[in-house]
């Protein structure tokens, strides 16, 4: 099992608050990395798991 697979597993355990808390963290870390002008697939891999954890 992959790190993706266990965090994703261990985000719907949590209870709402928690995962609303990490949803802002990566959208914080989302912009950040975007105004860095950081590697676009890190940033990709970000939007994608939250994605996910938004559905």
């Amino acid at each position: 099992m992959n790190d993706f697979v266990c965090e994703q597993e261990s985000f719907v355990q949590d209870d709402v608050t928690t995962r609303l808390r990490r949803l802002a963290t990566h959208l914080s870390q989302i912009q950040s990395l975007w105004t860095q002008g950081s590697s676009e697939d890190l940033i990709l891999a970000l939007v994608d798991e939250s994605r996910y954890f938004i559905e």
